[in-house]
């Protein structure tokens, strides 16, 4: 049973990290604008940045292996500079106990830090709940691994061969301060005991629920530098809560983009302090978040991205109002030292030259410093804008005929993230897709629609401001396609919530840039501009950052009120009083927003599913609220002993009720002995589930709070994980599906052929050509070629239920593709070649008339039945139904009669149609009622009878689906050349080795 106390690992963090970090800030911003709440947050931060950042600087200029010893020393380290600086600074002269006498005058001062600390507590809490080794995603146990190789070989290699062999060079080396520091998190808790990955993978999985939080106080922080607390506030938690970012930033999600999210936020809000302050340690402080983002994810490119285009657009509105430019120029470049440093530092520890990122920093550092080179020559206007013209020309020239030109545009492509096909592979990966009209289900309240009474009703004033931001962003996207080149495909999007926020943060930035341009005061226009618009059109075309989108949609909520807040009470003359009154309005606006985005917002993901007591354990949605109440229960995997006596009362329940489990009943008996015979049964998702319910034999029981807290990897992946790990070679690598090559290295611990980052799509094809089209020959060969001795074929490949469907559509794709028979200007499922390497489905009458009769010999009568039969139009492959069998009777060698077909164009002499020695696997009904539809399955078993003889039915098989390798293996278990060495439990995955 895996053992592991979430307070130990807690307070470890605190007080390797966060202390001696809280310490350090404590000096470094003493007597700033910040609050001694804020800085201790901000420490706290800037100490888990150092923990990971500090053995990665180690290892890459010392070459010092990680290791359980330097962790603890490099805690000791920190401690020692933080209370050096600490006294140096004198950073005590801030400290202070709050005042009692103050606080009883006025207590709605400390209103707002109860609530930060309200926000940041929840954004934890909420997330931590589903903490878990077996959480159920992919990418993160690619960075697990990571994690594994710093703890348990102190440095990860350039060469580890866990995939893509032989054809590639592959390591894990990325996103090093983030995986640096969880791997000191797991050699602080673990203290030199033998390495267990399920351990390791607890300890990382802390990590989503800090960044969450974190970037949450950021977000708050660097709103609140230029608008309203308040404001600042209730956008920090509506973005907190939206759907698809609270469940990103969950326990279980130990990736690069929750670190992304948190740095993000962090160089967002410290650059905002900077700007506002024109203070250079601010700047320095939002290039260390930058240089978080840089090394800690792969979201460089956003944060890169605004601040090209806020120095270009401000600096040149600087320019032109005749503003000094000379601290705008010390502050980027204070800055853009951050951006150089982590392209360095990539560069010594990736092996090979990066610095597309450092170039366009400094590209837009440059346009600043000359600006200001300009300026200190001072020229007349006129020649000021004379020289503003040449230099708009030099940089068009520089554009279009030097090198510069390509990095800019490969910039701009890579932060756009265009949403064109270039392989076939793209085509088969669902994040790839387009983010279509309607976003509610991630977004939640933001996303909105006002499509159903009463919204329709309530939404009649945001038609007209919907389909201009509609129309704006369209101009953007046509604009960005004229000036790159590019095919940014923009589609309008619903009257929404959404819609309407757009409309009036393009209101509130025409106010801004009026109040910047014209009445000359200081506002952050270009910096909300360049940090909202050019990530929303990207989350409004692709779905992959739909994320992206509500974060800075929430993030723009400030802005948008403090704007129209001005404006209103400008263009109205409002009294004091009338002002408070519109400020009460903004935060009752905001407030509705949050109640609607936190507490009756929806909250959807997949998960398992489970029968029990005759409830269905099926979580759709559930609200913040739900999660909340479902967080003080006690989960099973968490503590058996402690529900034993639930399950026994609980078994005793269900056997009164005839509805005995033996899953439950076990528990019952000994819940510690069940929870230790392996990792499924502790992390058992029905026990979990039973174990937050009160009452499972209650009307309407409301599990959706119980089912987040117990998401995990399918049992059948963890099973054959297991088995792969402690039954196969140690050298041994695993061919299968690239989905599941994260779980064969980090679960399995063993190498894997092909896996999710999909450095060679070659590799891909040629498995999905192996698995579909090519023999057991080929695939044996191909194996060899890629040093595998094992095939693993699932059922999520070939099957959706019962039925066949699943991943083979993108299988079938690609092996085609491969076959230069389809190519990537193709959707999938439409060429000749796929439609040949399909199951034969065949259609019958639901409720035959007299016409739908045949016969099938002189002494019985059948039903037509039809099959698909492909039509080339000269555009394209269509379908249409084709009347091609006899549906009636036959009697097998068993002497059991079954449904059988029999060929309407193969009559003999006598008249009787032949057989077609197929089962008939009913699989549904079309929505129309008209048709059943059942699937033909061919067998190597002799139960057919023909002439007397019992007689196999395998060479009447109807397409070359029957002869792949995913089918014979798979359905039939009979693979040529190969042996099925394993199988699970209910024969969800097979593993075959080569004889």
């Amino acid at each position: 049973m895996i053992e592991f106390s979430l307070i130990y690992a807690l307070a470890l963090i605190l007080f390797s990290a966060f202390v001696p970090g809280a310490i350090f800030a404590l000096a470094l911003l003493k007597k700033g604008d910040f609050s001694l709440l804020e800085k201790i947050i901000a420490g706290a931060a800037l100490g888990w940045i150092a923990q990971g950042t500090l053995p990665f600087l180690e290892f890459v200029f010392l070459g010092i292996k990680f290791s359980s010893a330097l962790a603890i020393a490099n805690a000791a380290i920190f401690y020692i500079i933080a209370i050096g600086f600490f006294a140096w600074r004198k950073g005590y002269e801030d400290l202070a106990l709050p005042n009692l006498e103050e606080m009883q005058k006025d207590p709605m001062k400390y209103v707002v830090p109860a609530f930060i600390v309200i926000i940041f507590f929840l954004n934890f809490w909420v997330r931590i709940q589903t903490l878990s080794p077996v959480y159920q995603e992919l990418d993160p146990y690619y960075y697990q691994y990571t994690v594994q190789q710093i703890a348990v070989q102190g440095f990860n290699p350039l060469d580890d061969k866990t995939a893509w062999y032989p054809l590639l060079s592959v390591n894990h080396r990325a996103a090093p301060i983030m995986t640096y520091m969880e791997a000191a998190w797991y050699a602080l808790y673990a203290q030199g005991q033998q390495y267990n990955n399920y351990v390791l993978s607890l300890a990382s999985n802390i990590y989503p629920p800090f960044a969450a939080a974190f970037a949450g106080f950021f977000l708050y922080l660097g709103l609140r530098a230029w608008y309203r607390k308040e404001y600042a506030l209730i956008a920090s938690a509506i973005a907190s809560f939206i759907p698809i970012y609270l469940l990103k930033l969950t326990a279980g999600e130990a990736e690069v983009q929750p670190y992304a999210f948190f740095a993000l936020a962090m160089f967002i809000g410290l650059f905002l302090w900077a700007q506002k302050k024109q203070n250079l340690l601010y700047s320095a402080l939002a290039g260390f978040g930058y240089f978080a983002v840089a090394m800690g994810s792969s979201s460089e490119v956003v944060a890169v991205t605004i601040f090209i285009l806020f120095a270009v657009l401000n600096s040149i509105t600087l320019f032109l109002m005749k503003k000094d430019l000379e601290t705008f120029a010390k502050m980027s470049a204070v800055f853009v030292a951050f951006p150089v440093a982590a392209s360095a530092l990539k560069s010594l520890f990736f092996g090979y030259l990066t610095y597309s990122y450092a170039a366009a920093a400094l590209a837009g550092l440059a346009v600043v410093v000359v600006l200001y080179a300009i300026q200190r020559i001072k020229l007349d206007s006129e020649m000021q804008l004379y020289a503003l013209g040449v230099l708009a020309l030099g940089g068009l020239a520089l554009f279009a005929f030097t090198p510069v030109g390509a990095l800019v545009k490969n910039l701009a492509l890579s932060g756009l993230q265009i949403a064109e096909f270039t392989i076939p592979l793209q085509r088969t990966i669902a994040e790839q897709g387009t983010s279509g009209s309607v976003f509610e289900p991630s977004l939640g309240f933001l996303g909105k629609i006002f499509d159903h009474s009463p919204w329709n009703i309530i939404g009649i004033p945001f038609i007209i401001p919907s389909i201009l931001a509609n129309v704006a962003f369209a101009l953007f996207s046509g604009a960005l396609n004229f000036l790159l080149g590019t095919n940014l495909d923009y589609s309008d999007k619903e009257n929404s919530v959404m819609m309407a926020l757009f409309f009036f943060f393009f209101v509130a930035s025409i106010y801004a840039l009026y109040r910047t341009v014209v009445k000359k005061e200081e506002t952050p226009v270009w910096f909300f501009v360049m940090m909202v618009l050019p990530i929303s059109l990207v989350g409004l075309i692709k779905a992959k950052y739909v994320i992206y989108l509500g974060f800075v949609l929430a993030a723009s909520i400030p802005f948008i009120f403090g704007e129209l807040e001005l404006l209103i009470a400008e263009a109205a003359k409002l009294a004091d009083d009338s002002k408070k009154q519109l400020f009460t309005f903004f935060v009752s606006a905001g407030l509705v927003i949050l109640l609607f985005q936190g507490v009756v917002g929806d909250v959807r993901f997949e998960n398992n599913t489970n029968n029990v007591t005759g409830t269905h354990l099926v979580l759709e949605q559930t609200s913040t609220l739900a999660i909340l109440k479902a967080g003080f229960g006690t989960r099973f995997q968490d503590d058996p002993a402690a529900l034993q006596q639930k399950f026994a009362d609980l078994c005793e329940q269900m056997k009164l009720k005839g509805s005995a489990d033996a899953d439950v009943c076990a528990a019952g008996k000994n819940a510690t002995d069940y929870a230790n015979a392996s990792i499924n049964n502790q992390y058992n998702y029905k026990l979990c589930v039973l174990s937050l319910v009160g009452d499972p034999f209650a009307q309407g029981v409301d599990t959706s709070g119980a089912a987040y807290r117990c998401e995990r990897v399918t049992d059948y992946w963890i099973e054959s994980m297991e088995w792969v790990r402690y039954h196969t070679e140690n050298d041994s690598r695993i061919t299968s599906w690239w989905d599941y090559g994260h779980w064969e290295n980090f679960f399995g611990q063993k190498g894997a052929v092909i896996r999710n980052e999909h450095l060679s799509p070659e590799m891909i094809g040629q498995i999905a050509h192996d698995y579909i089209i090519g023999t057991p020959g080929e695939l044996k060969r191909d194996m060899i070629h890629f040093d595998s001795k094992y095939a693993l074929f699932d059922s999520e490949l070939i099957l959706t239920g019962s039925s066949f469907g699943g991943k083979y559509g993108a299988l079938n794709y690609l092996a085609c593709a491969w076959d230069n028979q389809t190519d990537v200007s193709k959707d999938p499922g439409s060429s000749a070649c796929e439609f040949e390497h399909l199951w034969t489905q065949v259609y019958i009458p639901a409720s035959p008339s007299s016409e739908d009769y045949c016969d099938v010999s002189y002494g019985q009568k059948g039903i037509y039945t039809y099959a698909v039969k492909p039509v080339d139009t000269g555009a394209g492959i269509s379908y249409q139904l084709d009347k091609k069998y006899c549906l009636g009777q036959t009697t097998l060698s068993n002497g059991q009669n079954t449904s059988a077909l029999y060929e309407l164009d193969n009559r003999s002499s006598d008249g009787t149609l032949k057989l077609l020695r197929a089962f008939l696997k009913p699989d549904f009904t079309t929505q129309d009622g008209k048709w059943t539809v059942s699937t033909l399955l061919f067998t190597k078993d002799k139960v057919w009878m023909a002439g007397g003889n019992a007689t196999d039915g395998w060479d009447d098989r109807t397409g070359k689906f029957y002869d792949s390798n995913i089918y014979n293996a798979f359905v039939l278990e009979n693979l040529s050349g190969f042996n099925m060495v394993y199988k699970t439990t209910g024969g969800e995955v097979k593993i075959f080795k080569i004889a």
